[in-house]
């Protein structure tokens, strides 16, 4: 169901109650979204359920406990573009397990700007992730 539309009737939310789904066309956590904070907080809150106890810590505790249950002693291969994913990825991988079961591969992807792979290199370098 379209539940909101811009002044100029460009469809701007659709929810279905039923299903809990719910989705906007617009970006509420900018500034210039009016009541966009509240639309955050009413999905985060209201419909999600969440308890506003989460932070970024908690997150990386708990990512680094997962490392370690699911990869053991094996050896982990990470593909680092140098995009934020994998290297938020590696530097996780790189804080749960010991610098002998990772083998950290940069793959240039051909997209990142001047000098921005090199820096993510030296980035990930200086926290002891030897990049191959």
């Amino acid at each position: 169901v379209v539940s909101a539309t811009s002044t100029n009737g460009i469809i701007a939310a659709i929810e279905n109650p039923e299903k809990k789904v719910y989705g906007v066309q617009f970006h509420p956590e900018v500034d210039l979204s009016v009541e966009g904070k509240k639309v955050i907080s009413n999905f985060l809150f209201k419909v999600a359920g969440l308890h506003g106890a989460f932070t970024m810590k908690s997150r990386q505790d708990s990512a680094i406990e997962h490392i370690r249950e699911k990869v053991g002693n094996n050896k982990v291969l990470i593909l680092i573009s140098g995009g934020v994913d994998s290297s938020v990825c590696a530097a996780l991988v790189k804080h749960a397990l010991p610098v002998e079961q990772i083998l950290a591969i940069h793959v240039d992807t051909g997209f990142m700007r001047l000098n921005e792979s090199a820096n993510v290199i030296d980035a990930l370098d200086h926290i002891g992730l030897n990049i191959k």
